[in-house]
Parts: structure tokens; C-alpha cells; sequence
């Protein structure tokens, strides 16, 4: 009864309506909620148009997926780029010919078959052959281009493209030498340096080729023409170059196989873009070397000076006059390689020892690895001219060894060196006094086992600057030394 009571109190009690606020709407549903309701699977099928739309993609789709897989029907492919086999016959053969350049020679085969074999087909499944005939001699011959099918792959042949080809048939010749003259556009030097005439890495190259293309090259007219891209040179540089190929009257021929090309051709015109000047090729050779170097040579302008070292002679050249012919310079060109050896002066050694008149002596220019003389000989001659000397002989009895420790092991034998030939001038010789102003010093032996030897010796003149000894050629002047004995 109590819970009857209850209800009973619910249903009197008044409802509540909750209404919007006052100045505020209800917002509507959003574009992508209206949307995920509409197409969701119970309202697409509730729509006619949308079912038929569904049903024509389907039924598009699996009739595309049977026709896929009907292997049975037929179809038409283009196998490309299948090679082409050139064959000669024995005649030709026994004539010392053979074909060239037919190593990547193709066509395009259509054929058609079963969709499922054609899908099997590759260019290796398909043999294309082609045999000039008849072959009388060497010459470039249409052939037919002859089809075939290989394996079991069944197809049948619609076309082939192209249906002709040529093939070039000749005698091979095998490295016929050439030499190589050697060009290059106009170059400057910078001031002080010298271009000289450009030279090939090396001076002969061999072709091998069809015997035809190689008899039209003119021997005398081989060219390895580089393209130098700088205005100026200042030191010697190597240059890729191009070869280039002239006929009996000076006609430029192109050549197919050229390898490799180089470093671009020689441009005839400054504003024409290498790579446009590049003609297509007409002779068919090989080139060895492949790569050719054209060395551009620039030496510097310097000059080497020759010195006069006097040896033996007096300290003071006062009365002596040296004279070096033809100049006591030489103009000299200089590499200009990054290891090029400093240029230093030339020393002339003189002996005096052997001059008691005026003399001649000659030599030769010795110049650092790499330098040339310009067009001066390369020898110079050393004119030594006394004026007023006299030639006098004295006894020398002042003998001393060079080193004092000698005089402790060693022992003078002989006494005095007679008849010395000393050269000065006049006055000189009024005071000159034999035992204080002329010495003669001893050196070590060369041989230190013997108790006693014959030793050469060597002048000094310690209060005379002016003058010194001559010695007669193979006659020094020596004395006789022997070694001290130990006494017990």
C-alpha cells in the first residue's frame, strides 16, 4: 500500500521544463557527423541510386579480373632492342673479310600469341639473323633482316623493325703507326717567360680498324689538337687532346670509336658551346693510346753568372787580369715546374799552380736538370793575363807540417826543396827573403803503415799577397818523411 501511496504522490507532483536561456540557440549537428550518418551501410542500401552505382563499379571490377585471367585469349607485344646475329658466308670468309660494327645491332619484333606464352617471351627467346649476299669485296651491303623463334614458345611474327640493316664488311688491319703533329688555339705567357713549341706525350699512335676507313687517313695529317680554357700559362701544363683525322686533301674525318674523346674539341669560335661542335662520327677505328696528352712547355728567362774561384794563386790579383768570353753571364731558360732546382752561379776554378804566363783554360756551362742556354755557346773560356810578373827560383828550407800533432809522430828528412819556381812581380823580389816569406807545409800521408815517405807539399807566403808557386805538370814538389822511433 506504501509503495502504491508513493506513485500515487510522483504523479501529483508537477514536472519540471527546462528551457534554453534566455539569448542562447541550440547548435546543429556538424557537416562530418551529418555525414558519417548518411553513408553508413543501413542508408546506403536504403537508396536505389546508390545501390545501382555500387553494383555497375562492382561488376566493372570483377569483369576486368576474368579478362585478366583468361590466358587463353590472344594478344600483340613489342619485344624491343632484340640483337641481330650477322653471319658470312665461307666465300667471304676465304676472302680475309669480316663485318664491323654490328656488335649492338637490334630491332624492334611485334608479334603476337596467347596472352599466357607471350607472357613467357624475352629478347634472348626471339633470334634475328642477317647475311649479306652476295659479298664480292669490301663495301657496306643492305641485309635483310631474317626472323626466327627459338624453344618451345609458340607466337607468330607481325613485323620487324627496321627490316634492313647495314652491315659494313672489310679486312681488318691491326696497329698501323702514325705520327702526330701537335696543335693548340693561341696561348700567352705571362712577362719574363718563353712558350716554346707544344710536343704529344708521345709521338706515334696505332689504329686498328676496317682496312677502307684506314686508308683514307692521310699519314702525314694526324693531329692531337688540344683546347687550352686560359688566356695565359705561366708554368708547363698537359692538356687532354682530341685527335683529329684529315683524308689526301685536308678533309676532317670524325672518328666512331675514339677512346675516349678527350678534353673537348679545339673551338673554332669562342661563343659556340663545346658540346654543340661535337659532329657525328663516320670512321669506324680504334686508337692506341686511348688518351693523349699535348705538353705545352713554359720556361722562365734567367740569367747564371760565372765566378772565377782562383786555386794555388796569390791573395792579392793586382797586375792579373781575368777575362771570361763570351760574357760572364749566360741567359738560360728555366723550367717552371713546381720542383725546379734554384739556378746558383757557376764556379770557374783556376789553378794557378800550372800558370806562369798568360794562359787559356775552357769549360763547359753546367746547368740544373731541366734548364736550357738560350742560342750563347754553352762553353766559356778563362783568359788569365800577367802583367809585369817575373818568374824567380829559390831554395825553401822553412818546411812545416800543416798540423803541430804530425810533427810529434813524424820527422823531417829532407832539408831543403831546391830550385822552387816562384811568380811576382819586380818588386817583390828586391826584398822577398826565401826563409821567412815562403813556407812549405806537409799534410797527413795518405798511407800511415810506412816508416818513411815521399809526400807532396803546398806554398805559403805569409808577408807576400802577391805571388805564388808554379808547378810543372806531374812534378810536384815533395819531401821525404819518416816516423819517429820510441826510444826505450
Amino acid at each position: 500500500m506504501s509503495e502504491k501511496k508513493n506513485n500515487k504522490e510522483n504523479v501529483n507532483q508537477p514536472v519540471e521544463i527546462i528551457r534554453p536561456e534566455k539569448g542562447k540557440t541550440e547548435e546543429p549537428p556538424s557537416f562530418w557527423a551529418r555525414f558519417r550518418a548518411f553513408f553508413t551501410l543501413e542508408n546506403i542500401f536504403k537508396r536505389n541510386r546508390t545501390v545501382f552505382i555500387f553494383s555497375l563499379i562492382l561488376a566493372l571490377v570483377l569483369w576486368t579480373m576474368l579478362v585478366a585471367f583468361d590466358t587463353d585469349q590472344n594478344a600483340t607485344t613489342t619485344i624491343a632492342n632484340v640483337p641481330i646475329t650477322v653471319s658470312l658466308g665461307s666465300g667471304a670468309q676465304e676472302m680475309g673479310l669480316q663485318t664491323f660494327g654490328t656488335e649492338n645491332l637490334t630491332a624492334d619484333v611485334v608479334i603476337s600469341g596467347r596472352q599466357y606464352d607471350l607472357q613467357k617471351i624475352s629478347a634472348g627467346d626471339i633470334q634475328l639473323t642477317a647475311q649479306p649476299s652476295p659479298v664480292t669485296g669490301p663495301n657496306t651491303y643492305k641485309t635483310m633482316v631474317m626472323k626466327a623463334s627459338s624453344g618451345d614458345v609458340k607466337f607468330e611474327f607481325l613485323s620487324v623493325e627496321p627490316k634492313e640493316v647495314n652491315i659494313i664488311v672489310d679486312r681488318y688491319v691491326e696497329n698501323r703507326e702514325f705520327k702526330v703533329k701537335v696543335e693548340h688555339n693561341p696561348i700567352g705567357v705571362p712577362a719574363g717567360h718563353i712558350l716554346e713549341t707544344a710536343h704529344a706525350s708521345q709521338d706515334t699512335i696505332t689504329i686498328s680498324g676496317p682496312e677502307t676507313e684506314i686508308n683514307r687517313i692521310d699519314g702525314d695529317n694526324v693531329v692531337a689538337k688540344a683546347y687550352i680554357d686560359q688566356e695565359t700559362l705561366a708554368k708547363t701544363t698537359s692538356f687532354k687532346a682530341d685527335y683529329l683525322f684529315y683524308d689526301s686533301v685536308g678533309s676532317l674525318l670524325e672518328a666512331q670509336k675514339v677512346e675516349p674523346k678527350g678534353g673537348g674539341l679545339y673551338a673554332e669560335e669562342e661563343d659556340v658551346p663545346l658540346e654543340l661542335l661535337v659532329k657525328p662520327r663516320d670512321l669506324m677505328i680504334s686508337v692506341m693510346p686511348g688518351t693523349m696528352q699535348v705538353v705545352v712547355p713554359v720556361y722562365e728567362q734567367k740569367e747564371m753568372n760565372f765566378v772565377v774561384n782562383p786555386v794555388n794563386g796569390p791573395a792579392d790579383m793586382a797586375g792579373i787580369d781575368v777575362q771570361i768570353s763570351p760574357s760572364a753571364k749566360l741567359a738560360v731558360r728555366a723550367p717552371t715546374d713546381d720542383d725546379t732546382p734554384e739556378l746558383e752561379d757557376q764556379i770557374l776554378d783556376v789553378d794557378f799552380s800550372g800558370i806562369m804566363s798568360s794562359t787559356q783554360f775552357s769549360y763547359g756551362v753546367k746547368l740544373p736538370p731541366g734548364y736550357k742556354a738560350e742560342n750563347e755557346s754553352e762553353e766559356r773560356t778563362v783568359t788569365v793575363t800577367l802583367n809585369g810578373k817575373l818568374s824567380k827560383f829559390f831554395d825553401v828550407t822553412n818546411i812545416q807540417f800543416s798540423d803541430q800533432s804530425l810533427a810529434n809522430e813524424y820527422e823531417i828528412v829532407t832539408p831543403r826543396i831546391e830550385k822552387v819556381q816562384i811568380i811576382g812581380g819586380e818588386s817583390i823580389f828586391e826584398t822577398f827573403l826565401p826563409y821567412s816569406d815562403i813556407i812549405a807545409k806537409i799534410e797527413k800521408p795518405a798511407d800511415t803503415t810506412a816508416d818513411q815517405i815521399e809526400v807532396p807539399v803546398y806554398f805559403e807566403f805569409p808577408n807576400q799577397k802577391s805571388c805564388w808557386v808554379y808547378q810543372r805538370p806531374q812534378e810536384p814538389y815533395t819531401v821525404t818523411i819518416r816516423k819517429r822511433t820510441t826510444s826505450h
